[in-house]
């Protein structure tokens, strides 16, 4: 079974919604100069530092959500969610699969909303059961 494809956008899911990430080389050159933080170097110790991984996020997430802000991926993700998402961030930091982890990706998510949450209409909608149509 086949896992990620290279080339195709890579997200990760924070509360229903999907978000590309993509660390290109100018967003690498950016966290290293920014913040001394090298993921072709040290991926894995910065999955075991909150603020690291903070930043990492923002960083790659950026670029196709530019409104989100470091403090709202730091309110908004939480340890429940990071073992979900791994494989994805790893993917999209490194270009490798985690072994035996999937593709969390494979159905192609399509997020909709907005990061400040469900929108009025869908949250009346999952009250009473409506679909919303």
């Amino acid at each position: 079974m086949p896992g990620f494809e290279r080339g195709l956008p890579v997200y990760i899911e924070i509360q229903d919604r999907a978000y590309e990430i993509r660390f290109t080389l100018r967003v690498l050159k950016e966290l290293q100069r920014d913040h001394g933080i090298s993921v072709i170097r040290g991926a894995g110790d910065a999955m075991f530092d909150a603020e690291k991984l903070a930043i990492i996020l923002w960083y790659g997430l950026r670029e196709h959500q530019p409104e989100l802000t470091l403090e709202w991926i730091e309110d908004n993700i939480d340890t429940s969610m990071l073992l979900g998402m791994m494989p994805s961030l790893v993917y999209a930091m490194t270009g490798r699969e985690i072994p035996g982890a999937g593709d969390p990706n494979a159905a192609r998510l399509s997020g909709t909303g907005s990061p400040s949450g469900p929108s009025g209409v869908t949250t009346l909608a999952s009250v009473n059961g409506n679909s919303g149509s």
